[in-house]
């Protein structure tokens, strides 16, 4: 009996990070809706190609089961089913590791550590089109909490805080733990 239970653990092992990948996914949203914390940057890049691992595992896993299906209840492996099936995959892993690569190359964004109005917070760099850097709450090293603040510093594709002198920004606003206002930019 202990045999076969360790057998069919074995036999299920391309589903084991999937699955743990999937629940992770699923700790970040229920952190995101219940705790208002979002993934830092390098976590979530980490999660990112631990799921493109787990997902080509999991391929790997889906070829070898339908082969040793087909063998096992005396079905001949056809060439054409087989090839398909690999074809799928491959195409299917090809679509994952590219839509990843887009997601961390487009959607990069530079973070930093500061403390401003005596409040250590995480700076997340904005810069597209116009450099612009958010702060949020800093809770640890996986996690920022809700936004505290803005910096705008115009036209831009650049990161201002890595800047030696950093520019004066050209609008800004800070609020508290609380979320009162503490500081603003003067009125033009």
């Amino acid at each position: 009996m202990r045999m076969k239970s360790r057998e069919r653990t074995i036999s299920y092992w391309g589903c084991v990070p999937l699955a743990v990948f999937l629940v992770c996914v699923l700790l970040v949203f229920a952190a995101k809706g219940l705790a208002g914390s979002s993934l830092r940057e390098t976590p979530r890049n980490i999660l990112g190609g631990f799921g493109i691992v787990s997902i080509g595992g999991f391929l790997v896993w889906v070829n070898a089961w339908y082969k040793d299906y087909r063998r096992r209840h005396g079905y001949p492996v056809h060439r054409r089913m087989t090839a398909l099936v690999k074809g799928v995959s491959i195409a299917v892993f090809v679509f994952v590791i590219l839509t990843e690569i887009g997601a961390q190359g487009f959607g990069h964004r530079p973070e930093h550590v500061v403390e401003k109005h005596g409040m250590k917070m995480v700076a997340v760099v904005s810069s597209f089109l116009d450099e612009t850097v958010n702060y949020y709450e800093y809770q640890n090293a996986l996690f920022y909490g809700k936004q505290l603040g803005y910096e705008w510093y115009g036209s831009g594709g650049g990161d201002p805080l890595a800047r030696d002198p950093v520019p004066e920004p050209i609008k800004w606003k800070f609020y508290d733990y609380a979320g009162a206002l503490i500081d603003e930019n003067p009125e033009e």
